[in-house]
């Protein structure tokens, strides 16, 4: 085997070893360290610890699933209705609430700490109305505590939980597993080129 043939294959072999290492840089993280299926009632709820692996800003949410209601009551229960708020005018929302983080005996944040936004997101498998944003550091244990004013407990019928999540540098991501992706495919195609020309050059020359 010729010295330019063992680098083709060598270098078609680890072309995507990058990228497989970035993905898997992505994805070893909790992003989501706080799931908890939750019973809701009026009052205060807490949740059991949790420890954020990464560093950054996180967004509470009340997550139920989809489709255990009427989606048009849902909206208004979770005071998602922007467009017509009149609909909701006999449904009034129950996720007026305050709440506390604390790490140990120590409150490091409420919800006055973050800028909060009435916003809602939406999948196949849930539901998520925002009630609250924190910042936490890697590593640290964590318990949350929210009060609700009102009584939801007509949510308990689609599975609610309490959510915290981070909010992923999708930029940064995408140009570390793009970046690593375009490596590879151009690695691949130089190892390729290699090889076909190392095995044009070993053909025999036929003498007629």
């Amino acid at each position: 085997m010729t010295r330019r043939r063992k680098i083709g294959i060598g270098m078609l072999v680890g072309a995507f070893v990058p990228y497989a290492v970035a993905m898997w840089h992505v994805s070893r993280n909790n992003w989501t360290p706080l799931d908890y299926p939750v019973q809701l009632h009026r009052g205060e709820i807490q949740t059991p610890e949790f420890t954020s692996e990464v560093a950054g800003t996180y967004i509470l949410f009340l997550q139920i699933q989809p489709r255990r209601m009427e989606f048009q009551r849902q909206e208004c229960l979770l005071d998602l209705e922007s467009f017509h708020p009149e609909r909701c005018s006999a449904i009034p929302s129950v996720v007026e609430s305050s709440w506390k983080l604390w790490s140990g005996p120590n409150q490091v944040a409420d919800n006055t700490t973050e800028q909060t936004w009435k916003a809602g997101s939406y999948s196949n498998d849930y539901t998520r109305r925002e009630i609250g944003r924190f910042r936490a550091r890697q590593g640290e244990r964590y318990r949350l505590s929210i009060d609700f004013r009102r009584d939801p407990s007509e949510l308990n019928a689609a599975n609610p939980k309490l959510v915290a999540e981070s909010i992923q540098d999708w930029e940064g991501f995408a140009i570390e597993t793009q970046g690593t992706f375009a490596l590879g495919v151009l690695l691949a195609i130089v190892a390729l080129v290699l090889l076909i020309v190392s095995g044009k050059r070993r053909q025999p020359t036929h003498v007629s």
